[in-house]
């Protein structure tokens, strides 16, 4: 058995809308045999009827390309087919092995292409004659009578968020539509198969339908953007959208949004992302014409991301009644999302309820640490005996408990089965399991992957609960490697860093936080970004999608705004080597920080110039990479006077830091700053900065994400283990031993005497110190990607047991398939299973004997002993 699977084009199965002539495409390779290798693939395509599903014409094929790889290929060209704007293509693939067998073409998958430049769009933006928060607009869908539809697509964005439902039942999964970016650069067109919903009528004796659309605030103009003292994108929330209805006989018929749409005010009376929505279902909306505003048509461009979907739904688990007397139903865990409800009443009753992540020391509803976020769902009923089901449209919440404060009858009448939570996510494929010995670490790895789901709501957010949820870059720097494992989120990273780059200062500076609202003057100054570890997002995360996906094409899309940003440090940096200057958050929430404040005691010339030194080491490999040789000998030289300012700066003459903090050193460990005959006593420097802490680590957002790694990259792998596996505070396992269900923002948000840390910096679904994950996978898992180059086909498999465990099962589904580690212990034989998909192989690191060992693809179990 040799066969091609998983076709995807532009990172995607069957896409309606790929934005390029020259897309890359991939296939996975299943067999029964051993030991597969690609060695060459062929592709062959045909214009695809409307459908998207038979043949127009003729097969084209490509000419065999010699080729290993079988991920992040670019279209080949094809003799008598050229891609173009508003085609459709149906292609497959068969690839030939190291042995010279040939596989059957895979089965056929499908893309269309739609270019988005502006001669493509001929609709405008509508809204309503007088300026609304929240509004409705509607269309009559009719169906020809004398021919029957085949396909039906729209592609709709809106100024704010919108929602659909067709003759008033939803026809898409994707939520807060079109999401969040940067909106004077970038407004993302998304595109919506109706098909079945339109040829379901049919079904039902039908010829037409009502398309209804909700539009509500979103990101764009509601009181996210006024709470951080910048003016709205826009005053007005509008929709924009383009139906295409074709038609057996090859006719093909539009709908633009026009003045022909009816437009109302909604049921929605008032709707935010950080308050929540109030909302009257006995409403009747009063129609009349929609009217036109002027929108720049040049900032549109097909959605590049991931969409937000609701992704599962939780029963309440426990009823409860506080002491204060109140009426809470929790859900169990910590999550992003919004409640579900189904009531029965009178016109005019009202349910009305909000949220909270914890119960505090007393056992009370605690929504302190929302600060001015009210997340309040404020619902009156339509009455008329019916049951009613409501899902808020236009907002989400963090949060595990809602509080009952109206319900028909009183909230005591409420029943927990008419609640359901439901979390909501970027519409990622989850790629990696992690069980081991230790129930805490099995816990804590569930508590990384909940916050990841619960802060990836389109955007890589610090927290998904209080008047913030931003795309602080530097959570995102410090957590990117761990997500890339955790989920299959190259796309979810390309639109943010599309994002990032187009908010880049003209200077090269980079936001604090992407989408851009934080930058501002103040006394003729811009204030708001370039902070070092946050701002050097701008070169770690295109580097670490390099590292993971052996993405060429969007490493050397970034490289400019990677070149730029650190020409800006370069030019800020005294003797363009020491960066000494400006704001920076340093080692944020650090343990070692003076009372009441934020900033650790790490200076910030140390942590700025090591994160220089290390931006410019990752931008010489990206150069190297790139082709760009000069380029990468010149930023060579830079880093290598970098590190020699470093040291005169903070190393004294023993070889120590003079600086005494955990993550002086270990930035300086990490990051090689130091030479190798100095690193012995800087390791020894931070075993003593442990000691002196109880054995605790005292590291903020910077210094944690490496704490483990140096430890265990310089002979001391079981001090590394004593601090994941520390159960007491300060730890990664102390927030579990407290009920946490999410990683915590600060090591002590709930501290051990039951008291909270000051609600005004106090999230409970943080995923910065949850970048422990990767290093789990890569040291317990045993799991690590070889030479970027190689796409993920090359493979380290390396576990390093210790810290009492008996055995670790770890899986990662890779591009290529799904690879997999077991480990066991026992009776002093350490014993490996190893499975690595076709097309990769690896080589096999035993942690005891030091053997190494080639595998090829297929099922392998080797032994070990002391």
């Amino acid at each position: 058995m040799l066969i091609c699977t998983d076709l995807r084009c532009d990172g995607r199965q069957n896409p309606r809308a790929v934005a390029t002539l020259k897309p890359d495409i991939g296939w996975r390779i299943e067999s029964d045999e051993p030991n597969v290798k690609q060695a060459a693939w062929q592709l062959r395509a045909a214009l695809c009827d409307t459908r998207m599903a038979g043949i127009a014409e003729d097969w084209h094929e490509s000419a065999w390309q010699e080729d290993p790889n079988s991920q992040l290929r670019v279209w080949p060209e094809l003799a008598g087919l050229q891609l173009r704007h508003d085609g459709r293509y149906i292609w497959q693939v068969r690839i030939r092995d190291q042995e010279g067998q040939v596989s059957d073409w895979s089965r056929a998958a499908a893309f269309e292409v739609y270019l988005d430049t502006e001669a493509a769009w001929q609709a405008a933006f509508i809204t309503t004659e007088e300026e609304r928060r929240c509004l409705r607009l509607r269309r009559l869908i009719e169906l020809a009578a004398d021919d029957i539809l085949v396909d039906a697509v729209l592609r709709a964005t809106a100024l704010g968020v919108y929602d659909l439902e067709l003759d008033g039942r939803p026809v898409s999964r994707d939520r807060l539509m079109p999401g969040w970016t940067e909106y004077r650069s970038r407004l993302l067109v998304s595109t919506c198969d109706l098909t079945g919903p339109l040829l379901d009528l049919g079904s039902r004796g039908r010829s037409a339908a009502w398309l209804d659309v909700r539009v509500g605030p979103g990101w764009y103009n509601g009181e996210l953007m006024a709470q951080h003292g910048r003016p709205v994108y826009g005053e007005r929330v509008a929709f924009f959208a383009e139906i295409e209805l074709s038609y057996a006989s090859g006719r093909r018929e539009r709908i633009l949004t026009d003045e022909s749409w009816l437009a109302a005010a909604g049921e929605h009376s008032y709707a935010d992302l950080y308050h929540g929505e109030t909302v009257d279902a006995a409403h009747v909306p009063e129609w009349g014409p929609a009217v036109r505003i002027s929108q720049d048509l040049t900032v549109l461009r097909m959605h590049d991301g991931l969409p937000v979907r609701e992704q599962e739904e939780l029963p309440v688990a426990r009823r409860i009644i506080t002491p204060a007397g109140e009426v809470v139903l929790d859900f169990g865990i910590n999550i992003s999302g919004y409640v579900r409800f189904t009531v029965w009443g009178e016109t005019g009753d009202r349910v009305r309820y909000d949220h909270a992540e914890i119960l505090d020391g007393e056992g009370n509803f605690y929504t302190a640490n929302m600060r001015s976020a009210r997340n309040t769902i404020d619902y009156r009923l339509a009455g008329g005996g019916e049951a009613e089901t409501f899902r808020p449209r236009f907002t989400f919440q963090g949060f595990r408990y809602i509080r009952l404060l109206d319900w028909p009858g009183g909230p005591e009448a409420a029943c927990p089965g008419q609640f359901r939570a439901v979390v909501i996510h970027s519409d990622y494929r989850e790629t990696a399991d992690f069980h081991c010995s230790h129930p805490g670490l099995v816990r804590l790895h569930q508590n990384i992957v909940r916050s990841m789901k619960g802060n990836f709501v389109d955007i890589p957010t610090d927290c998904p609960q209080r008047d913030e949820r931003l795309g602080w870059t530097g959570d995102a720097e410090v957590f990117a490697e761990t997500a890339m494992r955790l989920g299959d989120t190259r796309l979810f990273w390309r639109k943010w860093l599309r994002d990032m780059a187009a908010a880049q200062l003209p200077d090269g500076g980079i936001p604090h936080v992407v989408p851009d609202i934080l930058t501002r003057m103040e006394d003729g100054v811009l204030q708001g970004y370039a902070a070092c570890g946050w701002a050097d997002a701008a070169v770690i995360v295109p580097w670490r999608l390099f590292e993971r996906y052996g993405d060429l094409g969007l490493l050397a899309e970034h490289y400019p705004m990677m070149r730029a940003w650190v020409d800006y440090i370069r030019a800020r940096a005294t003797d363009g080597v020491l960066w000494d200057t400006g704001f920076h958050f340093g080692d944020w929430l650090a343990l070692d920080a003076e009372p009441g404040s934020y900033f650790g005691a790490t200076p910030n010339p140390l942590t700025a110039t090591a994160h220089y030194a290390r931006s410019v080491e990752l931008l010489a490999r990206a150069a190297r990479v790139l082709g760009r040789a000069e380029e990468a000998v010149e930023l060579a030289e830079l880093r290598a006077r970098i590190g020699c300012a470093f040291r005169e700066r903070f190393q004294g003459p023993d070889g120590r830091l003079l600086v005494c903090t955990q993550t002086a050193a270990v930035l300086a460990l990490a990051f090689n700053l130091l030479t190798p005959d100095q690193r012995g006593a800087v390791v020894e420097q931070l075993l003593e900065l442990i000691d002196a802490a109880g054995g605790a680590l005292t590291t903020g957002f910077l210094g944690t994400p490496w704490l483990c790694e140096v430890l265990a990259e310089n002979g001391h792998l079981d001090r590394a283990y004593a601090l994941l596996l520390r159960e007491d505070y300060p730890s990664w396992l102390y927030p579990i031993s407290r009920g946490a269900t999410t990683i915590w923002e600060h090591w002590d948000g709930i501290r051990p005497d039951g008291t909270l840390w000051s609600a005004d910096m106090n999230s409970f679904n943080h995923y910065a110190y949850g970048s422990i994950g990767s290093w789990m996978h890569r040291v317990i898992g045993g799991i690590r990607f070889g030479d970027p180059r190689l796409m993920g086909r090359e493979l380290i498999i390396a576990p390093r047991p210790g810290g009492g465990l008996t055995w670790a099962d770890h899986a990662l589904d890779t591009d290529y398939g799904r690879v997999r580690v077991r480990w066991e212990i026992e009776d002093d034989v350490f014993a490996v299973d190893v499975t690595i998909p076709p097309n990769c192989e690896a080589e096999l690191c035993l942690p005891w004997s030091g053997r190494r060992l080639h595998l090829g693809s297929g099922q392998h179990r080797h032994l070990d002993s002391k």
